[in-house]
């Protein structure tokens, strides 16, 4: 059966994980190290907030398997592309509880994370939300744009 999780609750959790993340290790971000290095990061402080909130999903880094499959998605031209997400909160196994994807930069998005992001929404994996972050270092903002299935 399928979890539902409102948008306020995935702001609130993200809010505050991105919080901890700015507290506790604002340099990574502001010293350019490899964003995998931030991510990490960033989904260990996921991963503790959806424990707290009693949430049974798994947050997985780099996760590129689809069942026994690769991840992918197909682009508007119909060009089929391999995909990695930088962080997913999910069920592991099925794609029945994909519950956000998250494409990660740390300066702007391209046009090509908006079709990834809008993808994992649709094309069979049906994340209930994906989540669009940008860390800008030497910053005093980060941009986060989340988009929600059936948004249109």
């Amino acid at each position: 059966m399928k979890l539902h999780f409102e948008l306020e609750e995935i702001e609130q959790m993200l809010e505050k994980s991105l919080i901890k993340l700015i507290e506790r290790d604002k340099e990574l971000i502001d010293r350019e190290v490899k964003e995998e290095s931030i991510n990490h990061k960033l989904a260990s402080y996921i991963e503790y907030e959806i424990n707290k909130m009693g949430w049974t999903y798994h947050v997985d880094m780099e996760y590129n398997k689809n069942e026994e499959a690769v991840k992918g998605y197909t682009k508007p031209n119909k060009q089929k592309r391999y995909a990695v997400p930088d962080i997913i909160i999910h069920k592991r196994g099925d794609n029945e509880n994909n519950l956000v994807y998250f494409e990660i930069k740390k300066y702007d998005s391209t046009t090509l994370d908006f079709i990834k992001a809008n993808a994992f929404l649709k094309q069979g994996y049906y994340y209930d939300y994906s989540c669009l972050i940008n860390y800008y270092p030497s910053s005093t903002f980060m941009k986060i744009r989340i988009l929600k299935m059936n948004s249109g």
